[in-house]
């Protein structure tokens, strides 16, 4: 339930992102027309921008990214705060058990043949 939860909330995020996007980031106009894209069909049309609109673009965008940056930072620094040394219940009968050392183990292994049939 939590995964799902998660993966949801994440899709929600993503769209959320291209929404505030649209509204933070204008496109610009030139000549009338909107330009929405960098490549043009149209080869000899010029679609250059002034230097106030790559300022003015270059600050929307900037306040954006810190726009998204600020609840992902928010909530990586309450997991940091909260996130317990160990769950209040083991999360199986496995996991209560002393395991053994992964080389100790990997050695145990390779010296049994019932491991290598």
């Amino acid at each position: 339930t939590a995964t799902s939860i998660s993966q949801m909330l994440n899709n929600i995020g993503t769209a959320v992102s291209f929404l505030i996007a649209e509204l933070m980031v204008p496109e610009t106009e030139q000549d009338g027309n909107m330009n929405t894209t960098c490549a043009s069909q149209d080869n000899n049309s010029n679609h250059s921008l002034t230097a106030v609109e790559v300022s003015t673009m270059r600050e929307n965008v900037n306040d954006y990214l810190v726009m998204l940056t600020g609840p992902a930072a928010a909530i990586f620094l309450c997991s940091l705060v909260y996130f317990p040394s160990k769950p209040p219940l083991p999360p199986s009968k496995s996991s209560t058990h002393q395991r053994l050392d992964f080389i100790a183990g990997l050695k145990e292994m390779v010296k049994s043949p019932a491991a290598w049939i």
